[in-house]
Parts: structure tokens; C-alpha cells; sequence
């Protein structure tokens, strides 16, 4: 997909940061709303995992080096 407005160069980076966004925006369903609604939830349905409540902290805590690391990872001009 190109547009004529564009450099090269300039079309491959927003290509990059689009990318970058959506997978940023995915990655909290993850690591930080999917683990504390299974927390919540599940002993609704008479499941008891106590392991939830020890992993989603870590999880929580993971959300920002792992946003890093896909910016670090998609965009070339970061690499």
C-alpha cells in the first residue's frame, strides 16, 4: 500500500507505528484485564484458583516492559 504523498521511507515507518499502536493496544486484554477477570469471575462459577491471585500482579507488572520491548521490536528506527 502506498500513497503518492509519501517518501518511501516515511511509508514503511507509518507502517511500523501502526503496527506498533495495534499490538500495543491488544496487549493489556493479556496482561493486564484477562488475568483480573479471571480473578474475578471465576469463583462465581464455584472455580477457586488461588494461582490467579499470585499471577496477576506479575502480569500487571509485565504490561510496561513488555510495551517497550514491541516498540523496541516493530519500529526499525528503534532497533
Amino acid at each position: 500500500f502506498q500513497t503518492p504523498h509519501l517518501s518511501d521511507r516515511t511509508s514503511k515507518l507509518q507502517i511500523q507505528l501502526f503496527r506498533a499502536l495495534v499490538l500495543q493496544a491488544t496487549v493489556p486484554l493479556f496482561t493486564a484485564y484477562a488475568p483480573i477477570a479471571c480473578c474475578c469471575e471465576l469463583p462465581f462459577f464455584g472455580l477457586n484458583f488461588p494461582i490467579f491471585s499470585v499471577v496477576c500482579p506479575t502480569f500487571c507488572a509485565m504490561h510496561p516492559v513488555v510495551d517497550s520491548c514491541i516498540m523496541i521490536s516493530t519500529v526499525s528506527q528503534f532497533r
